[in-house]
């Protein structure tokens, strides 16, 4: 009976794709997109609630399944080590079957069967990107990765289940405030992005699609780059816009709602987000996307202490959360990681070495200085973090006006100053227009649901629960979210 029920939500799937595909406005698309999510999501927790009444199954039967196809018997749920919104992260203790020799727990990352929760991870795509990367791509970098024994996704589901490798360190956002040398632990990071950024290096616009890094169509990014899903761009665009107003009308009057907003940002940080949001369109980013000069990589897109893991018996930095991993210009992730982690006073005695220690590290690997200058990598360096970082700002900005319980006015304070202090650092270094492009989570890309629907609900309520996935970045947080599951079963290899 259940086997039936999975075939006809495998066949509405595709049906529904094939639809959504036709739609010829981009309007009806996202509708389309919407009702396919719904629908097949809606039906598939039918399946499982009809499982556990009539076949009285446990609900954590589908993880205990998944660790047995790796050869592992679960002895006990040790700790939930992070979980929010879209997912939960538990280290699971294990005992071996047979004879093989096994660590005594793994991380297993699941998403809740919870109607919003799935949704969230199917029409933003994270979880086949993260479950992609590590099936197709992780073995390829020569950076310490956790090893992954199993990644199942279902994208139209909006499951999934990964085990991954327990690594007994605390997260780098811990050590770097009780190590006495810090800057060798922040150097390390540039260098450890150096290393997979120089592993893909080198494509542009113009020749991705005959990389090595244009097969893997599926990262975030790969289409804008290719000049695809310009409507889908310009929503997300005006999406972003109209948080900006939301958030501007509480800095012109000092209020959120009945509260006191206490959260101060200068008049020269508005006018120039105020200029960014308006000077970002599509055509501003298709004429930059042919003008710049910087080779585009795989990036780690979401590059912070607190998606990395220091061993520090060992000495190896294991970088964690590949979710947005995407095609872009490397500097962009290093930058991230210096306005999240590196307070400014640090950051601006400590920055020129650490690009220099990030530059060098890249010519090790293969990048040829004389056609990768320092100044071309200082240069994407300012451009990527202030790209990154304005649009998050925006989007934990928003979040923080409804819920200053989780994220207050007074760390919310931290985080626009941080960046305040970037761009009014560097942003002479850059003579074009300062642009939004990657979105820092892009719910569409090729090949799959593109989009969530806008109207019905409020723009913010909408993005609100993307902050609340992105808590754990702004808290430092150990949080190594989820979003992939079920289908698509591909056991991967070991990374290094």
């Amino acid at each position: 009976m259940f086997s039936l029920f999975d075939s006809i939500l495998s066949k509405l799937c595709g049906w529904l794709g094939a639809v959504v595909e036709a739609a010829s406005s981009s309007d009806l698309y996202v509708k389309l997109v919407y009702i396919k999510y719904w629908l097949v999501i809606q039906l598939d927790l039918l399946r499982i609630k009809l499982e556990r009444k009539i076949l009285l199954r446990p609900a954590t039967e589908p993880v205990n399944e998944a660790l047995r196809s790796c050869g592992m018997k679960p002895a006990a749920d040790d700790a939930a080590l992070s979980g929010g919104y879209v997912g939960s992260v538990r280290k699971v203790k294990i005992e071996p079957i047979g004879e093989d020799e096994q660590h005594d727990s793994v991380v297993v990352k699941s998403v809740p069967q919870v109607f919003k929760a799935r949704m969230f991870a199917g029409m933003f795509g994270t979880s086949e990107r993260e479950g992609r990367f590590y099936a197709e791509i992780a073995e390829t970098l020569p950076v310490p990765i956790p090893n992954v024994y199993l990644s199942q996704w279902n994208r139209a589901r909006g499951s999934e289940v990964i085990i991954m490798q327990n690594i007994g360190g605390g997260s780098l956002t811990e050590a770097l405030k009780t190590d006495q040398n810090p800057q060798k632990l922040v150097e390390e990071a540039m260098v450890v992005a150096a290393r997979f950024h120089a592993k893909y290096w080198g494509a542009t616009p113009s020749t991705l699609r005959q990389s090595p890094l244009g097969q893997y169509s599926w990262l975030k990014g790969w289409d804008y780059v290719q000049g695809q899903h310009e409507a889908m761009f310009k929503y997300y665009k005006g999406v972003i816009a109209d948080m900006w107003r939301k958030v501007k009308e509480a800095i012109t009057t000092g209020k959120a709602g009945e509260r006191k907003y206490d959260c101060k940002w200068s008049r020269e940080l508005v006018a120039f987000i105020d200029e960014a949001v308006e000077n970002s369109t599509w055509e501003a980013y298709q004429k930059a996307l042919r003008e710049r000069k910087h080779p585009l990589t795989l990036v780690h897109g979401d590059y912070h202490a607190g998606n990395q893991l220091w061993d520090a018996e060992a000495k190896r930095l294991y970088t964690v959360d590949w979710s947005d991993v995407s095609v872009g210009e490397g500097p962009a992730d290093i930058a991230q990681f210096c306005i999240s982690n590196v307070k400014t006073d640090d950051r601006r005695k400590w920055e020129d070495e650490l690009l220099r220690a990030y530059w060098d590290e890249v010519e090790k690997q293969g990048v040829d200085h004389s056609s990768y200058t320092l100044a071309m990598c200082r240069e994407a360096y300012v451009r990527g973090g202030i790209d990154r970082w304005v649009q998050l700002l925006i989007l934990m900005a928003v979040y923080g006006l409804d819920h200053p319980d989780i994220l207050p006015d007074s760390f919310m304070q931290y985080f626009v100053d941080q960046v305040g202090d970037f761009i009014f650092d560097h942003k002479d270094e850059y003579k074009g227009p300062y642009l939004l492009t990657i979105t820092y989570d892009a719910p569409w890309h090729h090949g799959g649901g593109k989009l969530w629907l806008r109207e019905g609900r409020n723009v913010q309520e909408e993005f609100s629960e993307y902050a609340e996935r992105h808590s754990s970045a702004i808290t430092y947080d150990e949080a190594r979210e989820v979003s992939t599951s079920l289908e698509c079963v591909q056991p991967v290899g070991q990374g290094l």
